[in-house]
């Protein structure tokens, strides 16, 4: 069986969902299908010099067998407006190549926003798997960029529903988001849930001593260390972590570390420098094979999110902070199927957005209490069972397969 693979980003680009991108082309080249991957040259969170080398390589097969496709460029924009323009090219070049492929299957990220639109422009014999990943354009709503009348809202929200029309099955990463796109109209037998995963055997709990990141880093072993690792964006509310490290600066045993990229980097590190905040580190976003240094280099590991954001978003991070050991504080709205799975199973504290002053006590409940570590064992277990990277592919496998048939037996 043919599959074809599109998305707005591709490894080595460093995004919240690239190396699931890549897990799954690999994991379905590895069982057996030909898989090809188009998608533009890489531009997001990596140096000069790859973005240099991959504009000379148009096509490549990589060790797994997946065959890789480049059909545009352009740095990333950290512009709202300017990202906006840049992904509307992108789709455009994007569907310009796969509509050329004669393929069983089309698998289309939703990223760039609205990419799934070109479902019903291709051809109609191949199956059209839309990965919804963050329901659009409700995160433009929840990140202030746009508001709920007028007449680009009314535009996107017509584009949103003929991307469902356009797709024979749409994948969400949550529950929640599945029941936001039913309240919505969408047939619930068109929606599959198959959560984001991670690879509990590549995200594995370091031990301080064995972690060379402290040392990299200049962060102090003997600290109570916080970690936020992740996109610094709209939708992510990182100002509340610097407003708790705010409230904690007098805790000289309590580091903050923030580590990625986003368009709100420099407004946070400005608040950082305003306030004079020493317990607050930043450094950039690091590469994938270092995500268990990474989260390990924390006690405990942030989740943050605005208010609103879990009914179209599932943070894929959270399953990464587990799986390296730690316990998740968590900043999202109470009656989120997340907030569910950590208090359920034992494996974070939960505050409501906004709420600095809670995450700043459930830092330091966790700081002086050693059942930390009995919470880390317990995210340890639920990523093993629920969200390993093989259950991942192996439910989207199915999906596949059983669409397929249906597909078949209806021609």
């Amino acid at each position: 069986m043919q599959i074809t693979f599109l998305a707005g980003y591709y490894e080595p680009d460093i995004s919240a969902d690239t190396h699931l991108n890549s897990s799954l082309c690999n994991g379905l080249s590895m069982a057996g299908y030909n898989v090809k991957v188009v998608a533009p040259y890489p531009s997001r969170g990596i140096s000069n010099d790859i973005i240099s080398k991959y504009l000379n390589i148009q096509e490549e097969t990589n060790e797994y067998g997946v065959h890789i496709k480049r059909v545009c460029g352009g740095k990333f924009r950290t512009n709202i407006f300017l990202r906006g323009i840049d992904f509307l090219r992108k789709t455009v070049l994007l569907y310009n190549a796969a509509k050329k492929i004669d393929t069983d299957v089309y698998i289309i990220m939703s990223t760039p926003p609205f990419l799934g639109l070109i479902s019903s422009f291709l051809p109609k014999k191949a199956v059209k798997i839309y990965r919804l990943q963050d329901i659009f354009p409700d995160s433009l709503i929840n990140s202030g960029i746009i508001n709920e009348s007028g007449a680009i809202f009314n535009l996107l929200k017509y584009l949103e529903k003929r991307i469902y029309v356009g797709n024979d099955l749409i994948i969400t990463v949550s529950k929640d988001m599945k029941n936001q796109l039913i309240a919505r109209g969408v047939n619930a037998e068109k929606i599959e849930v198959i959560y984001n995963w991670i690879d509990e055997n590549k995200c594995i709990p370091i031990k301080k001593e064995d972690n060379y990141l402290f040392d990299e880093f200049g962060v102090d072993r003997n600290k109570f260390n916080v970690v936020y690792a992740g996109n610094i964006g709209l939708l992510q509310n990182v100002e509340t972590i610097v407003k708790a490290a705010e409230y904690l600066k007098s805790r000289e045993d309590i580091m903050f570390i923030i580590i990625g990229e986003g368009v709100l980097k420099e407004k946070i590190q400005e608040h950082i420098e305003k306030s004079k905040l020493s317990n607050v580190r930043m450094f950039p976003m690091q590469p994938l094979e270092l995500i268990s240094y990474v989260y390990s280099l924390g006690d405990v590991g942030l989740v943050s999110l605005k208010t609103g954001v879990s009914k179209s978003a599932m943070p894929s991070k959270t399953w990464s902070i587990m799986s390296a050991g730690r316990p998740v504080i968590c900043e999202i709205d109470s009656y989120s199927e997340l907030n569910e799975i950590l208090k359920i199973n034992k494996c974070g504290i939960c505050i409501e957005p906004g709420d600095y002053i809670g995450m700043a006590n459930a830092i330091i409940e966790l700081s002086k209490n050693a059942a930390r570590w009995e919470m880390g064992k317990c995210c340890r277990k639920y990523v093993s069972e629920y969200i390993g990277e093989k259950k991942g592919i192996g439910d989207f496998m199915k999906c596949i397969e059983k669409l397929k048939q249906r597909v078949d037996s209806n021609v």
